[in-house]
């Protein structure tokens, strides 16, 4: 339970990471900026429901 918390945070990290790379460079296509956002969002929800459920 823990090991899957742990890299549900690594995963975030690394999108958010990918994200700030995508928005300096100027030929990045701003449909991945959105995924990769939407996908961020996801793996939130998904860390906010396992600790909830976890109290």
């Amino acid at each position: 339970m823990i090991d899957l918390i742990v890299s549900l945070m690594v995963a975030t990290i690394f999108l958010k990471k990918t994200v700030i790379a995508a928005r300096t460079r100027l030929f990045a296509i701003p449909t991945n900026n959105i995924a990769t956002h939407i996908v961020n969002l996801k793996f939130k929800n998904i860390y906010l429901i396992k600790n909830t459920n976890n109290k």
